[in-house]
């Protein structure tokens, strides 16, 4: 049920415009939207993401910085645009969907955040595909890489003490609409459009697979529930409504993958339709209405979109946007701090075509598909 500084606030304000807090938790940061009701961004706010990277190809981030940077882009997005918290009618997230992390029952992290990047869990794969890639494509509609099976196994097997400490798995997105709104492991969720990354999902029935889970013997127990990306998963707490600006009850929605929100923001919902995304990874998307696990070139994913009944295959590969931070900080090790938004009115200048320059991305042998005669 709703706190009653909500419904106060949105007694006063409901004649009035209503606002809607959009977050991202990206790979390069944490962006944070305050949106009016016709779908027009009010003011935003861009906080630098801290991944640490160590040997092994340990790739992590410390969830305490990444809730840190959500709460402080709410409360600048607030400040910034003179918005009653009253108009705020709902707060939802978005995020990185291939990495995993471990909470306890008191929703706190007991684990560092283990990024899509991190590569520590390949010694895992072997495993499942042993088990059979073909039955695992099948059902998980993923073929096997560095996502959440191999790096709950990962935990499972070289952090067993941690691994025990672990109640529920969850994303960074459910981890930080959960320290929001208050909430225990019991309440833990993961939404509809990260279920292919899980390891353990039975993707076309919503729902975890007994049979994976038994294979690998993984407790169902630390799977959170599974939900939609509109359900209101908790409302926001007088703790962080006071820091951020905000009314205490304010509703937080489970949200979605960013891959999903960003294809459902580009209008990618009708069958055919397809789409080219280069952000922190490069990403070739389209829209079907049917699920056929690509268990031929075991090459694409096949996401669900945020839409009931529509499909989104899909491929990708860790570099894209990701390369231009490459570049900007090899320019900037030059001439020093390099913004972005700087090199963006450098690249103004230069005509279409960047007078035949070309960047290419060299795949490791077993990772370039097999492409069918």
């Amino acid at each position: 049920m709703y706190a009653k500084p909500y419904w106060k606030g949105l007694l006063v304000y409901m004649t009035q415009t209503q606002f809607f807090i959009g977050i991202d938790i990206g790979t390069q940061g944490t962006k944070v939207s305050l949106v009016n009701d016709g779908g027009s961004i009010v003011t935003n706010s861009f906080v630098p993401s801290n991944l640490i990277r160590l040997d092994h190809g340990i790739v992590e981030q410390m969830p305490e910085e990444m809730f840190a940077s959500v709460v402080d882009g709410m409360t600048e997005v607030m400040k910034r645009s003179g918005v009653e918290p009253g108009q705020v009618a709902a707060i939802g997230l978005d995020g990185q969907m291939a990495g995993i992390m471990g909470i306890d029952r008191d929703w706190n992290a007991v684990t560092p955040y283990d990024s899509w990047l991190d590569t520590r869990c390949e010694k895992y794969m072997p495993l499942i595909k042993e088990w059979g890639e073909e039955p695992f494509i099948r059902i998980t509609g993923c073929p096997v890489t560095y996502a959440h099976g191999p790096k709950v196994l990962w935990w499972k097997h070289e952090r067993p003490e941690t691994y025990r400490k672990i109640e529920k798995f969850v994303l960074p997105t459910a981890y930080v609409a959960g320290r929001l709104a208050g909430l225990k492991a019991d309440n833990a969720f993961i939404d509809y459009t990260h279920l292919h990354f899980s390891g353990f999902s039975d993707v076309s029935n919503h729902s975890w697979s007994d049979d994976l889970l038994d294979a690998f013997q993984v407790s169902k127990d630390k799977m959170p529930r599974i939900v939609n990306p509109w359900d209101i998963i908790g409302y926001l707490s007088k703790c962080y409504a006071d820091k951020c600006g905000l009314l205490e009850g304010t509703p937080i929605v489970a949200g979605c993958g960013d891959t999903a929100a960003t294809i459902l923001g580009a209008g990618i919902t009708t069958k055919g339709a397809i789409l080219d995304v280069a952000g922190t990874a490069s990403v070739l998307s389209c829209c079907v209405d049917e699920y056929k696990p690509d268990v031929n070139t075991k090459t694409l994913i096949y996401a669900r979109s945020v839409i009931p009944g529509l499909w989104n295959p899909l491929a990708y590969i860790n570099g894209g946007g990701q390369c231009l931070a490459w570049f900007r900080d090899l320019l900037a090790a030059q001439e020093g701090s390099l913004p972005f938004d700087e090199l963006n009115a450098q690249a103004a200048h230069v005509r279409v075509g960047s007078d035949g320059i070309f960047l290419f991305l060299i795949l490791p042998e077993e990772l370039v598909p097999t492409i069918p005669s």
